[in-house]
């Protein structure tokens, strides 16, 4: 409890004293019991002794790390915002072109992308409304600008 006869301030200074051992006391006898001439432990000399190899080598190792993070990333299967929107204005150019449709390989052939990539941005397409898709018996799926009508459906 706080001594009331002590000023505002110094009420939140005063610490009311404790009978028994806390934490904080265990702490303090640990510090006060540990002997100053003590030997540094080995590991403490090791790394004093082979600071010349282990802190390149700490250096290595990050500079290896982000090396490998951006490759990492430039090998990520996102396009970019200009380079999407280019390859979303290709393919529409060529599903304008094939009102029949056509498949995303033959796609990926004429936009020179990869054909999954290419699934990505017609499956983005369709969302938005622009192409329609459809699935034969062979399991063949077709692309097609919205609004035209196939012959072989």
């Amino acid at each position: 409890m706080a001594n009331a006869s002590l000023p505002g301030a110094a009420l939140f200074l005063y610490i009311a004293p404790v009978s028994t051992p806390t934490l904080a006391n265990t702490f303090l006898f640990l510090a006060a019991s540990h002997d100053a001439s003590d030997e540094p432990k080995p590991y403490f000399e090791w790394l004093q002794n082979y600071a010349h190899i282990i802190y390149p080598l700490l250096i290595l190792l990050v500079v290896v790390l982000v090396v490998s993070a951006v490759v990492t990333a430039l090998r990520t299967q996102d396009l970019a915002g200009a380079v999407k929107a280019e390859a979303k204005r290709r393919v529409v150019v060529e599903l304008r072109q094939q009102l029949q449709g056509t498949t995303a390989e033959a796609l990926a052939k004429v936009v020179g992308l990869e054909p999954f990539r290419v699934v990505t941005l017609l499956e983005e397409l369709q969302r938005e409304g622009l192409v329609t898709s459809y699935t034969s018996s062979d399991r063949l799926t077709t692309w097609q600008i919205k609004g035209t009508m196939s012959r072989f459906r």
